[in-house]
């Protein structure tokens, strides 16, 4: 069983709307078919499920609280907020602590009739939490806040996998050397075990995205370090860009290094986006690197220039490593590429574009083996733009979510027909 994001069945609510609206470059047909509400939250968050026509999701801002909300959506009754992140309870003294969580982050996951995911801060200590709720809105339980160990992760930024009776994720910081771990706990939310600290020299550090877990093992990306010298200054003792693929068993045994980004010239770096697993190879992308290197600076001098990024892929075994396509030429998707879906030997997937002709984000295909690179369509702010997640396909139709645009400005549901 993989813990890749589900397949998700979109309704058609909508008008079409020709994609020439949306961009000049069309192959195919772009169709808004919700604008996300603000009474529904905001930052919406591309991780979503779908079960019995309903659709599931969370923002990470908004809501009754301003921390985040978990949806429903169906064509017949629109959204409804099943769940307001960041709850305040007074406690014995009268003093009012927080202790759901807040700002729901990463992949959510779903067995039965109930949801399982995580926010990247609230709990005992602003630290995160793992929750589950129901489909129809009840039984909303917070079932673990991280914090509760000095040696513990802490900010589980990727969200959740799912593989049997145990969740399986990442956390961004803490553990034993302070630079994330990889972390599992029953469903039930007993017997939370660290199974790996990273740290974040070597070994990689700081991983942010959703992690995949196949026939008894764990992999995942870490965002920073892997090589020793990064070749940028002003990190100190601080992990710089960089970052590795991994993996270990379920059981934390056996962590391996299968590929430690910038060792080759020109290599992508910074990976946040998690891996899709097709076949017998992992497939995923950087946010930056490759052979497209702007000299616009970001966040200052202690932050790399920003690059458009690589699409790579990678055996199971750790072997053949292959970067596929480099982002960010001037006529193709630039930016931080998101969201993976294939179909047979052809991927499909969303890039933000950070520049020119792709500044709203773009849709885009390729083949597996990283020939017939293709841009099927330019986003703007009039139907959605920054596609954010990853994509989902049925019967020839992409669906996916969009961060921003729309009729508020406030994030859009879309679907596009492939030619």
């Amino acid at each position: 069983m993989t813990s890749s994001a589900p397949l998700v069945r979109l309704l058609r609510i909508a008008v079409p709307v020709c994609c020439l609206a949306v961009s000049a470059l069309v192959h195919g047909q772009f169709v808004k078919l919700a604008d996300f509400p603000a009474s529904a939250g905001a930052g919406l968050d591309a991780n979503a499920i779908r079960v019995n026509g309903v659709i599931y999701g969370t923002s990470e801002r908004g809501g009754k609280f301003g921390f985040g909300t978990l949806f429903r959506y169906d064509g017949a009754t629109g959204f409804r907020v099943l769940h307001h992140f960041g709850n305040p309870k007074t406690d014995s003294t009268g003093t009012v602590r927080i202790q759901d969580g807040e700002r729901p982050s990463g992949q959510i996951v779903l067995q039965g009739n109930t949801i399982f995911g995580a926010t990247r801060s609230g709990g005992l200590v602003s630290l995160g939490t793992l929750f589950k709720i129901n489909t129809d809105g009840s039984g909303y339980q917070v079932l673990y806040r991280f914090g509760a160990s000095p040696t513990e992760g802490i900010f589980p930024q990727g969200g959740v996998a799912i593989d049997g009776k145990y969740l399986y994720g990442t956390t961004e910081q803490g553990g034993s050397f302070r630079r994330g771990t990889v972390f599992s706990m029953s469903v039930s939310g007993e017997g939370f075990r660290t199974l790996h600290s990273f740290d974040g020299s070597t070994g990689g550090g700081s991983p942010m995205a959703p992690v995949v877990v196949s026939n008894g093992t764990i992999y995942g990306t870490a965002a920073l370090n892997g090589v020793a010298s990064t070749g940028y200054t002003g990190y100190g003792s601080r992990p710089g860009p960089g970052g590795v693929i991994f993996s270990l068993s379920t059981g934390g045994d056996g962590f391996t290094i299968m590929h430690r980004f910038r060792e080759v010239s020109n290599d992508g770096y910074y990976p946040t986006s998690g891996l899709s697993l097709v076949g017998s190879r992992l497939f995923g992308v950087t946010n930056y690197g490759g052979d497209y290197q702007s000299t616009a600076a970001i966040g200052g001098p202690a932050v790399p220039p920003r690059n458009g990024g690589v699409l790579f892929s990678i055996e199971k075994d750790g072997t053949a490593y292959r970067k596929l396509h480099d982002f960010g030429s001037g006529i193709d998707a630039d930016g931080s590429a998101y969201g993976l879906v294939a179909n047979g030997s052809t991927l499909y997937g969303t890039s933000l574009g950070h520049s020119g002709t792709s500044s709203g984000g773009a849709i885009y295909t390729i083949s597996s083996d990283g020939t017939g690179y293709s841009v099927l369509c330019r986003m703007s702010a009039v139907d959605g733009r920054l596609p954010m997640g990853p994509l989902w396909l049925q019967k020839g139709v992409l669906y996916g979510f969009c961060a921003d645009g729309g009729t508020s400005m406030t994030g859009t549901i879309y679907q596009f027909t492939l030619p």
